[in-house]
């Protein structure tokens, strides 16, 4: 599993004294700040995304449980700009804008979103992502035809951010291979924010074939020291991968991640449901949405498993004495895993 060594991970808590420096009462910000080229951007309230949904699969009530829960707690969502336009306002969460190899959002849509990520494979490649499915081989490109290099491809940034008008953050979908050379093209190509993205079958001995990857903990290392080493301290950086357990979600952040991708959470509680009128893709559900969405379970179980997850990063930033999620480290972490040590640069404690 490439989360394996996060379970080998535990945390390094100074004395209770420590917590002494918390005002009292004053809670932990958990707010996640993304900047356009270095100046402020856009703010969300918690470290967390849903970009991988399988909209077509869920029932229209299904899907504005998962808007609404967003919504409520300010996470950004990729959700096709049909779907969230028949939604009441109060539904309507932070929106993703997804940029292909093969498919681009119009402009109308782009100018709608408030992030934008661009994607170095196809569009066939996300959807199987998005359905659990293993990408096959035609399926992901390994370099866009129109982006032959770094210098192109932040021309093709730089095209977004005209149609922005510089008001959205950009960023790049790279995969966990070549951490440090993706994310120095990243730099390179002046992106506002890195996902490192992880295949969803990471046990499959033909999926690690075809698309190998990195051990999150040392993903994460890694990646935080190229940006370090470049100077890139304003680049936010995203983590897309399944975790075992809410024990191990405060992790990712003193490992380096500001942001935690959090489908595989919110999905775990869903089912498709056939017998109800589903969201087609690029269609609508058929009739105007309500003005004021009806309580639904499903969306009280997303919230309810996720602020489960919140409460974990919160009571791990107060027990290590600090204030905020940013200022979780990795000398905050202790392990015996000379092999993790080795590959980060850093010490063993």
């Amino acid at each position: 599993m490439p989360t394996s060594h996060l379970s080998k991970l535990s945390w390094k808590f100074p004395p209770a004294a420590a917590m002494s420096r918390l005002a009292l009462g004053n809670p932990p910000s958990l707010e996640l700040p993304f900047k356009v080229l270095g100046q402020k951007g856009l703010s969300l309230k918690s470290p967390l995304m849903l970009r991988q949904i399988p909209w077509s699969q869920f029932s229209r009530e299904t899907c504005t449980a998962i808007c609404t829960a967003a919504r409520q707690l300010g996470i950004a969502v990729s959700a096709p700009i049909s779907l969230l336009e028949q939604l009441p306002a109060i539904s309507v969460p932070p929106r993703i804008a997804q940029v292909w190899t093969d498919s681009c959002p119009m402009a109308s849509e782009l100018e709608l979103s408030d992030l934008i990520e661009v994607n170095l494979t196809s569009e066939r490649a996300g959807n199987s992502l998005a359905l659990r499915q293993t990408p096959t081989a035609d399926s992901h490109l390994p370099w866009p035809i129109d982006v032959p290099d770094a210098a192109r491809l932040k021309s093709r940034l730089q095209m977004l951010r005209e149609i922005t008008g510089n008001r959205t953050p950009i960023g790049l979908v790279i995969n966990s291979c070549h951490v440090a050379e993706d994310v120095m093209l990243a730099i390179s190509a002046a992106a506002d924010f890195i996902i490192l993205q992880w295949n969803l079958n990471p046990l499959s001995d033909q999926d690690r074939e075809i698309f190998p990857t990195t051990d999150v903990a040392i993903a994460l290392t890694t990646a935080r020291r190229t940006l370090q080493e470049a100077k890139a301290l304003t680049t936010t950086l995203i983590v897309d991968c399944p975790i075992e357990a809410a024990v191990d979600f405060p992790k990712l952040f003193a490992l380096g991640a500001n942001c935690w991708c959090c489908q595989s959470a919110a999905l775990s509680m869903l089912k498709p449901a056939p017998a109800t009128p589903s969201y087609q893709m690029g269609g609508t559900f058929g009739g105007l949405a309500s003005s004021t969405p009806k309580a639904n379970p499903q969306q009280a179980q997303i919230v309810e498993k996720i602020q489960r997850l919140l409460q974990s990063l919160v009571y791990v930033i107060q027990r290590s004495g600090k204030n905020s999620v940013h200022e979780l480290d990795f000398e905050d972490l202790q392990t015996t895993d000379l092999n993790l040590a080795h590959w980060t640069g850093i010490a063993t404690p």
